[in-house]
């Protein structure tokens, strides 16, 4: 009889321990369940918050041409200036300019004018280096960056784009040659001429004023 006793107890507390057991893990699953909703609502707020930003950060690409543009160039000069400062670099700046581009567009068009300056920035980052950087700096005019190259190595990798311009052979009529053709004046930034990004650019365009 006592035995039988202690076998309905055990069976009895066997029961409501499984009871408790599934009753708290439902209770668990639901709260899970709760904690999930709720780490995914701030989620769907954080990525409205950086779609937002995205959208207040400007673009580092030239739209037409998909080089980089002004702001990246001004970003980038800014690290060179550092990199020159801190560690004795250097980089030779090239600015590139298509000739009588002006009359280009008044004689064939602006249409045909976003035509050529798309197929000049593919011609002069197809001859650009691995390590080299090519940016639209406006209009008609490009800004290539050659890092560790002198004025005579980096005058060498220029005239190179120039050449793989000229032949496209995209036809120019009043031009001297006949076809579209381009200019580039150099300078260099270096332990010896350390300058801000403003008077760097402004020794380009004079190198590009004197070699036309």
């Amino acid at each position: 009889m006592v035995t039988l006793l202690v076998v309905l107890l055990a069976v009895v507390v066997l029961v409501g321990v499984g009871y408790v057991t599934a009753s708290r893990r439902r209770r668990i699953a639901a709260g899970a369940i709760v904690d999930i909703a709720q780490l995914l609502e701030p989620k769907v707020e954080s990525e409205g918050v950086v779609a937002a930003a995205d959208d207040a950060t400007p673009p580092l690409t030239d739209s037409l041409t998909s080089l980089g543009n002004r702001q990246l160039l001004e970003r980038d000069l800014a690290v060179y200036e550092g990199q020159v400062a801190r560690y004795g670099l250097r980089v030779c700046v090239a600015l590139i300019d298509v000739d009588g581009f002006s009359d280009f567009n008044a004689h064939y068009g602006r249409e045909r004018g976003n035509e050529i300056l798309v197929a000049i920035a593919e011609q002069l980052a197809k001859r650009s280096r691995s390590g080299d950087s090519v940016y639209r700096f406006g209009g008609d005019e490009f800004i290539c960056l050659l890092p560790e190259q002198t004025l005579l190595t980096g005058t060498k990798a220029v005239d190179r784009m120039k050449r793989s311009v000229q032949d496209l052979a995209i036809p120019f009529e009043g031009s001297p040659g006949g076809i579209v053709s381009v200019s580039a004046g150099l300078t260099i930034l270096d332990a010896e001429h350390l300058k801000a990004s403003g008077e760097l650019l402004r020794e380009a365009e004079a190198a590009l004023l004197a070699s036309r």
